[in-house]
This record gives C-alpha cells, structure tokens and sequence, in this order.
C-alpha cells in the first residue's frame, strides 16, 4: 500500500481544496453582484459568467482579465512544476521526513486515520481528472461554456474538457486569409455539406480549427497572439466565420474520452445547447426532458445511433423550418479517433446527409490518414507544403518571426544580411517536410543558439520533422543515462489513456520498485528536464506537446520508448494502494494488466491479479462502456478470470453483453465472447437476438461470424420479425443476399415466409430496390400482395404505385385499399380503369369491404364513382346489410340517402334493421330508425335479451305514433299504439313506456270514437 507523508502532501492539498470549495458556496449565495467589479448582472456585457475556478464574473471583467482576482486574494495555487520556491521549500519537507515516509510504504492491508485521508485525497484526484468541465483552453488561457451560455438547473447535459498544448504562454498565430476565405465562400455558396482542411502532421490543422473556436461565441477573441497585420475586411470576414460557430470537437489520442462516438454525441450537444445561435435547441431540450435522458451519456452508449438521430439531428432538422443564420461545426484531427470498430468519422459518414442544409462541418484530417473520409461530401483544401499558397504562409511566418527575436536574425546572418536572410526562408520552405510545427522547432533552435549557421548551404539544418525530434533529444539528453532517468515517464506517459498529474506519475514509478529509488525533488528536477516536451495543462495534468512526438517516441530507434513498460507502471499503481477501486479505476487496471509484459510466461498469472484486485469480473463485464476501450485486449483477460459471457449489461434495455456488442459493430468482441460460451441466440426483453441487432445496423462481418457459430436464422422478436426483416427494413441489400442465400435455414417454408415478412419490412420503409430484390428472387402474386398491403395500409403511396406497374393483381389491390380506406390507392385503381365492382371469391365487392371496415371516405368515393350499391354477396348481403352490421351511423346514413329499398331482405331472410339488431349494433339502430325504415315483428324478435336495443324500437314506434296523431291520422296512429304495447313486455323505462303507450292509445280511441259519433249523426 502507498501511505502519502500527511505534512509533505495531505495536508497542503486538502487546505487547497476546502478553500476552493469554501469559496464557491460563498459564490453561490451572491447571486446578483460580480465578485470582480462588484457590478450588478445584467443580460448584455455585464451577463453572469462561470470562471473555471467557480467563481462568478460578469463577461466584460472575464474578457479584461483572466486571472481571477478573487482566487489570487483567497487561494495559493499549488503548482509544483512551476513554483521554484515552492519546490524549495517542499523537497526540505521532503528530506526531513524521507525516514517516516518511507517506513509507510507497505503492500500489507492496514488501517488507520492517514490512510483514509490519503485515499480520499487520491480519489479526488482521480474524480478530477475524469470530471466533465465546460471549458476548453490552451496552455495559458482557459474559457468557460457554462460561462459563456450559464446552463440551467433543467439542462444535464456538460461538455468534454478540451485543452490544446502550447509551449508558449502566449499561443503565436500567423493568420492565412485565404483558407478563411475559402471556407466562408464553401459554407455560403456550396452545397456541400462542409470543408475538409487535410495536411501532413504540423501543417497548423489544429491551430486553425483552435483561432476559429478562440473568436467565437465559446471563446475570447484575444488579438495578442497574431503574428502579422490584417486587413479590416479580412478581420471582418473572419470575425463573421468564427461567430458561426456552434459546436467543437478536438480528437486526441492522449486522452480517450475525447475519441469515443457517446461521449462525443453528449459533448456536442452540451455545445450546441449553448450556442446563443441555437436558443430553439435549447429551449427543445429544456421542454423535453426525455430528449435530454435520450442524449445522457449512458443512452449514448447503449444507443449512440438514436441518441445522434433523435436528439440532435431531428430537432435541428425542425429549425430550418425558422430563418437561421449558417452554423458552422468544427472538428479537429479525426483521424486520431481511428480504432478497430466504429469511429467518429465513420459515425459522420452515416449522417452527414441528414444535417440541415445550413449546418456545416469543419474537418480536419492528416494526409495519411484521409482515406477515413473518402465517403464525406467535403470540399478539400490541401494544407501540404507543395501548395504555393501554403509556402507563401511559411515564409511570412518566418520572416515574423525573424523580425522579432534578434538573437535569430543574429544567427540566420550575423550582418543582416537580406539575401543570407531570403536564401535561408527559401531553403526553409522549400524542404519536403516543411510544415509550421517543423519550422517552429528550426526556429526555436536557432534563436537559443542550439543550431548555429556557419555556411550559406544550410547543411546543419536538419531536413525532417523526425531529425529535429532526435536532435532536440540530443541536445537534452546527450547520454543514455540521462535518458534512462526520464524515459519512464515518458513511457507512463505514451502508455495512459489520459493526462496524469505530476503526483500520479511519480506514484506509478514508485509502486514499480519495493524500496523507492528516488526522492520527490529528484522527480520534479526530472521532471523539469523534460519542459516543453511535456505540456501543463489547467488542471494540472501534463501531455506531451504534440501528436507528431506521441508517434515518433513510439518508432524512433535512438530514444525509443517500451509502452509496454509504461503500462505495467499503470497496473502497479493501483493495485498497491489499499482504498477501493472505482468500477472506471478497475477498468483502467484491467486495460494497463492486459497490455503490460509482466511474467508473460506465468500461466494464470494476470487471471489471478484480476481476482485479487476487484470484486468479480463479471461486474466490469456488465459496464456499457468497456465496448468503447481500444481493443479486445481487455475483454478477453476478463473473460479468462472467469466473467460471465451471458451477464446482462447494465443498460436500460437490460440486453446481454453480445447483444449489444453486435449491436455496436465490435467484431472482435463478439468473437471472444462466442470463443468463451456466450448463448448466442440470447434475446433482450423485446425478443431481439445478436442476430437481429447486427443486422439492422448492417454489419455483415458480425453477421456472417454468428451465422457460422449456429445462430438461428429464423428466430423472430415479439412482434413476429427475423433478422431478414430488420436487414431489408434498412435498406442493407448486401446483407439480405447473405441471410437469404445461407444455408442455415432449416426448411424452404421457412425461408420463404421470411422472405414474404422482408417484403413487407421493406415496403413500408418505401425501399423500392429492396421491394423488387425481393420479389425477384420467387415473384408470387401472394408475396407481392404483402408487400402492398404494407405500404397501402401506412400510406406509401409510392411504393404502392411500385407494385401496381409489376406483377401484382389489381383485384386483391383494390380490396385492400377500400379496407384500409386508402383514398390515394384508390384513385389510382379507378384512374387505371380497374372495374370497381369486381367481385372476390365471397361475392364481396370493393363498396362491401369499404362497409364492412368502416371507411366513411372510401365508401363515398366508390358511390361517386359509381359503384353499384344492390350488388350482393354470397350470403344475399347488400352493402347497407355489412354496413348494418358492421359500420357506424355516419355509413349508414349516407347509404340510406343513396338508396331507394331499404328493406331488401338477405339469405336470412332479415332486413338491414334487423341485422343491425342482432348484431347489437346500437348506432347503425338508431340511424336506420331515424332513416324511416319499418320495423317487422324479426327486429323484436332479435332484440330479446337486449333492453337497449329493445328500448329503441319502442320509442320508435311511439315516435311515429306520436307523430301520425299529430297529422290527424288517427287510425293509424292506433294502430302504432295497439302494436308497440303488444311488444313492451321488457326494456329500458318499460313502465314510462307503456304510460306513454296507454295514454296515446286512449287519446286515439277519444278521437275515434268522436269521429264515429260525427259521423253517426
């Protein structure tokens, strides 16, 4: 175990944080004021801003200072590899307690008040290094987003720390007018969908996406680090640009959060929340929160697809419908992201054609390493040194540069000479491998006096990027004993998937050795040796300075660099500390355990690490996101220490692990869990097989894989589709050739109906290709059908028009349609001169099924153009006789408006009344009644039993009978009277009924008898 001396460490580093954390709820209760310049918040340039420390300024105060004069009141910043004093004081500390501290540095278990303060204070800096900060910044200056665009308390979603290195406290910057020219005159006028900027490594790729990100809403427009004069116009233009911006993404190997595709979809659309350009998106996702839970980053791993379309892609679509200004998303170094499985780039590829038209992307990508975005619709601007306009900007920036440093002018010609001076930009610039980063470094060499020119033929002037790496090398570390002292950390430093502190590497150099070789004030002088190679960032972590370094101390022969030696510095660590191991901590030590060389030939060894360094593997194997690491290395090793293959992962669908790696495309995980056991015809919740999953995202290599391992084939979800379906749903026509052809199916009947619920898939996604592919391989007038009664039923007109000019039969078409109530698939029979009333094999026509089903629409449509209402079924059925049965009262009012006998009786010798009554019809009841139709003694026959239906055709009766005695026909209102209370043994109100009844009987009677006296005399 590693016990950290409490007076030399714990203690400062404690008080630090308190402070920090003191002062920020100290903030939180000001809500009003700037704690800068003690100004009240306003919404324009006095808005509330969050500084990176937590404290609240107002924007103008923010952009005037950078220090924040609060935390240089209140805080001392513990910086060790910066403050010579501090180090001073600290490595005295150090030597006087070198004794105690390292009596405590122990493996065995023990416990005591200093060691939990030391594991709190190592998991804090472990929290703080994998925290999410809304803020990007280079090495001198930090911005805030949160700042910039406060965040609500509704909005959950937080952007990726990005921090560009820069060995300069002021980032130089040389502006090149005509690449933001031709971006601003691509994104205005072009409809391409963005701008690739593609050069080899140190070309100023990153730099220009970084001065794009500084001078827009994000950033803070600081004109300090630009090399040379700009024209108004040029500054306005660009200014324009920048102010486009809204959204980054900066891809760094060294830091692999930055490279995976969920947590790239989460930090976008934190962004894009943000941008004041985008206040709709924001309030989008303010009014719905379950797009927000859609965009959390646990949604984004389980689904990074629905989560990019649904979240960000779709309510963006909807802005266009609004007058918005362009958007401009830029991201640098894509290539970085390249792994194994599905990138960022690929991940763009898919989509790309589904961003609004006035959103565009700003990609940039090595030369090497552009074929990862052949299939991207971008215009190309070649940033490589054969380029005329690229060697004009290098030689204007170096003739900056050499007009402001002396001892360089002094160098390149001790007597200023301006033709020495013009010869040596043009042997500069018209080198091979002459890039911006490659001539920074000649220069930086030059102006400290560690080249020096003797000759007009420049030969000492190294002629790659590599030779000035080995040079600088060199001249640093002229032995291979003083190379030796920093190498590891180097390779601790090539070998971590993030940037590490000062006090985490040295750690891991103390936990590889039993008796600690070296003091902390040895290591911080180490440590200063390597300035400028490795880069501080804000948050106190080093990286190295540049991409082009991380590659060449992986290949270089001189100072090469052991990673594997690196990474089992890394495994080290944190098994010998005693605290408990976060589950991300332990996946950290699985990953460096799997890659490191320690006792290779031991077998069962790193097995048996695994069991005594966590809990159970199975739990780590349960985590979403260990399908993101870079490689199945990590899989692979827990799955020899004994996790299990079918463990469900911990994600909301509640699928097991190859599911969801088939689902994501991770190949070589799908095999290792089908090499070790995994069920694989597993089903989620749903009833969706690895199968299935990999299949809709049209993997065919994971396809193929689990078609050879055995997997059913012909397994279907619970909504009755196959893996056939989910493929020919989305359109992988390659993919549906591979299932169908296979010869896994166990019978032809099954392969068949799979083929018939593929048509349909496909015809409902209006995916004529596929339609047609499927119907070629066995043409059946009966699969054809399927087909269109899928897209008739959801309204594809196109796809139904698709097979109306094939093979389909009209007849089965036009039923379907007039059941569906398909106004367009009908108009289109009609106009193709179907006969509409064709006959099916029960003697129903077009007008019955339209009855039958209820389509009011159809069944207006079909009359008007003149279809026959008399025709008759098998059963002797009229329309108004289906409609009577089945439909409601607004059919069967019209056709009693349309027709002249309503009273035609079927082959069961009842009327459309009668058949609405024994059907127990209610509403087409009473719309028969209201139409006038008579009632026979059948109707109360079949509504016995049935006190409602029974009711109507009482108050029917007495309706007509109230009606008749109006108009003076007394005689027959009699009647009516006599007639219903014969019938009015039972129903509803039965006693009000037959009051009624009697009391219009009588009156009846009264009259007659009147009539008859009349008469009489």
């Amino acid at each position: 175990m590693l016990l950290w001396p409490w007076d030399d460490w714990v203690r400062p580093i404690r008080t630090l944080f308190s402070r920090r954390r003191r002062s920020r709820l100290k903030q939180k209760g000001d809500k009003g004021v700037c704690s800068s310049c003690k100004h009240p918040f306003d919404t324009g340039k006095k808005r509330r801003v969050v500084d990176s420390c937590g404290h609240h300024r107002c924007y103008a105060c923010l952009c005037a200072q950078d220090a924040c004069p609060v935390c240089s009141r209140e805080i001392v910043i513990y910086k060790p590899l910066h403050k010579t004093q501090q180090l001073k004081e600290k490595c005295e500390i150090q030597d006087s307690n070198e004794t105690s501290y390292r009596k405590r540095m122990k493996i065995d278990n023990e416990s005591g008040k200093d060691s939990i303060e030391i594991n709190n204070l190592v998991m804090r800096y472990q929290e703080r290094n994998s925290k999410r900060i809304s803020q990007i910044s280079n090495i001198s200056t930090e911005f805030s987003f949160d700042a910039i665009f406060p965040t609500s308390d509704s909005i959950t979603l937080k952007p990726l720390y990005f921090e560009v290195p820069q060995t300069e406290e002021v980032s130089s910057f040389l502006y090149r007018d005509w690449i933001f020219q031709e971006i601003s005159k691509v994104i205005e006028t072009s409809n391409l969908k963005g701008i690739l900027l593609v050069g080899d490594e140190g070309s100023g790729k990153t730099s220009l996406i970084l001065q794009l990100v500084d001078w827009s809403s994000f950033g803070r427009k600081r004109k300090s680090g630009i090399l040379n004069d700009i024209a108004p116009y040029s500054m306005d233009m660009f200014e324009k640009l920048a102010s486009q911006v809204v959204g980054y993404h900066f891809c760094q190997a060294d830091c692999r959060e930055t490279c995976l595709i969920p947590d790239f979809i989460h930090s976008l659309a934190a962004q894009l929340c943000q941008a004041p350009q985008l206040a709709e998106y924001r309030s989008f996702l303010l009014q719905d929160e379950s797009s927000q839970q859609l965009l959390s980053l646990e949604a984004c791993i389980e689904d990074p697809d629905k989560a990019f379309k649904k979240g960000i892609l779709e309510p963006l679509v909807t802005l266009a419908k609004y007058p918005i200004a362009p958007g401009i998303l830029v991201i640098d170094s894509v290539h970085e992201s390249e792994g194994p499985s599905r990138s960022i780039s690929s991940f763009l590829t898919t989509y790309i054609n589904q961003f609004p038209s006035w959103l565009k992307v700003v990609m940039s990508v090595n030369t090497h390493d552009v074929t990862v975005t052949t299939s991207l619709p971008f215009h190309r601007v070649n940033l490589d040194s054969a380029v005329a306009k690229v060697r004009d900007d290098l030689r204007r920036y170096i003739q900056c540069r050499i007009n402001r440093g002396s001892a360089l002018q002094t160098n390149v010609s001790s007597c200023r000479d301006e033709k020495q001076i013009s010869r040596f930009i043009e042997h500069l610039t018209t080198s091979e491998q002459a890039t911006f980063l490659f001539v920074k470094l000649i220069l930086d060499l030059l102006q400290q006096n560690h080249l020096v020119i003797k000759s007009s033929s420049f030969k000492v002037i190294p002629v790659s990027l590599d030779e000035v790496f080995t040079l600088m090398f060199s001249l640093r570390f002229p032995s291979t004993a003083t190379f030796s002292k920093v190498k590891p950390i180097l390779e601790i430093c090539l070998a971590s998937q993030r940037p590490l502190t000062a006090i985490e590497i040295f750690y891991s150099l103390e936990s590889a050795s039993v008796t600690p070789t070296f003091l902390w004030s040895e290591f911080t002088q180490t440590l200063r040796t390597l300035s400028g190679i490795l880069i501080q960032r804000k948050d106190e972590s080093l990286m190295l300075s540049h991409p082009a370094l991380h590659r060449w101390l992986k290949n270089t022969k001189k100072f090469n660099c052991d990673i594997r030696l690196g990474h089992s510095y890394l495994a080290l660590l944190p098994t010998r500390l005693r605290y408990p191991l976060t589950s991300e901590k332990q996946l950290e030590l699985i990953f460096h355990l799997s890659r490191a060389n320690l006792l290779e030939k031991e077998k069962c060894f790193k097995e048996l690490w695994v069991h005594h360094s966590m809990i159970t593997p199975t739990v780590l194997l349960k985590r979403p996101d260990i399908l993101f690491w870079p490689d199945d290395q990590i899989i692979h090793l827990l799955l020899k220490s004994g996790a299990d293959t079918n463990s469900i992962m911990d994600v909301p669908s509640r699928c097991p692990v190859l599911n969801l790696a088939s689902k994501l495309g991770f190949l070589e995980i799908v095999k290792q869990l089908l090499k070790f056991g995994a069920n694989i015809n597993a089903s989620d919740a749903f009833g969706t097989t690895p199968l299935m999953e990999a299949a809709d995202q049209g993997y065919s290599k994971i396809v193929e894989t689990l078609l050879s391992a055995g997997a059913q084939i012909y397994a279907k979800d619970k909504i009755g589709r196959c893996a056939l379906s989910y493929a020919a749903e989305k359109g992988h026509l390659q993919l549906v050739d591979l299932i169908v052809e296979s010869k896994n199916w166990p019978t032809i009947l099954l392969r068949s109906q799979a083929i018939q619920r593929a048509l349909i898939a496909a015809s409902g996604s209006c995916n004529f290709q596929m339609c047609e592919y499927l119907i070629k391989i066995r043409d059946t007038s009966e699969r054809s059908v399927q087909g269109f009664m899928s897209a008739c039923s959801r309204g594809q007109t196109a796809v139904c028009q698709f097979f109306l000019d094939g093979s389909v039969a009209g007849q089965e078409i036009l039923f379907q349609a007039a059941a569906r109530g398909h106004l367009p698939m009908l108009r289109a029979l009609a106009d193709k001169g179907l006969i509409l009333d064709t006959k099916d094999q029960n003697g129903r026509t077009a007008l019955a099924w339209a009855c039958i089903y209820n389509k009011i629409e159809a069944v207006r449509f079909l009359i008007e153009k003149g279809a026959d209402m008399a025709s008759k079924d098998e059963d002797l059925c009229t329309p108004l006789h289906l409609a009577a049965i089945y439909a409601d009262a607004n059919v069967v009012s019209y056709l009693l408006n349309q027709i002249t006998d309503s009273e035609i009786k079927n082959k069961e010798n009842k009327t459309p009344l009668e058949c609405a009554v024994s059907s127990r019809n209610v509403s087409a009841t009473l719309s028969l009644l209201k139409g006038g139709v008579a009632i026979g003694s059948g109707a109360f026959e079949y509504a016995q039993n049935h006190l409602k239906q029974y009711s109507l055709l009482l108050n029917k009766l007495l309706s007509d009978g109230v009606s008749l005695y109006k108009q003076g026909q007394f005689t027959e209102a009699n009647h009516r009277f006599e007639y219903a209370l014969g019938k009015a043994t039972f129903g509803e109100n039965i006693e009000q009924i037959r009051s009624r009844l009697q009391e219009g009987l009588r009156l009846c009677k009264l009259k007659i008898n009147r009539k008859s006296e009349v008469e009489a005399k």
